[in-house]
């Protein structure tokens, strides 16, 4: 099965990205366009074109940081299409995001999601994210890189996911 990546905003997620595909089989990276042009990130241009990437597919989606934002929208859009969903590096835990997240994740069994967030990851620790995703979809398995940073070199965690 395919794993769509949605990356992180800036340009040097792209090597992660690439990274994290090469380890996964049926990896790819969805590259934003910002990187190359300069412009602005542009989310309503970035949902179509995932969606039309995605087609009439079953994927799974892993996404970090303003990925995550993105994969919500598109689980809230297309769940039945989404086989399992992981999130790294959520970005925050303010009031908007948590009502954004918790309308995608009650699409999904929990089961199907997996969030992997750094203890001290310096836009959201792990006990805030943590907090966060039991409050609004209890269950949901939120596992504890051990990094003080926004960095998520976990391929080991992230091949276990998606093939079992």
């Amino acid at each position: 099965m395919r794993t769509i990546i949605l990356p992180g905003y800036s340009a040097h997620n792209r090597a992660w990205a690439d990274e994290i595909a090469a380890e996964l089989a049926g990896g790819e990276v969805h590259d934003w366009p910002h990187w190359e042009s300069g412009g602005t990130f542009d989310a309503t241009r970035e949902l179509a074109a995932i969606k039309n990437r995605i087609g009439d597919d079953t994927v799974h989606l892993l996404a970090k940081s303003i990925g995550c934002r993105i994969a919500a929208q598109i689980v809230l859009d297309r769940a039945e299409q989404i086989d399992r969903l992981m999130l790294c590096g959520l970005p925050t835990t303010q009031v908007e995001a948590q009502a954004d997240f918790a309308a995608a994740l009650s699409r999904l069994p929990v089961k199907r999601i997996l969030v992997v967030q750094n203890r001290h990851d310096p836009y959201a620790s792990h006990a805030e994210v943590q907090n966060m995703i039991q409050s609004i979809h209890p269950g949901v398995k939120v596992v504890e890189g051990d990094r003080a940073d926004h960095h998520y070199p976990y391929p080991k965690i992230f091949r276990e996911f998606f093939e079992h």
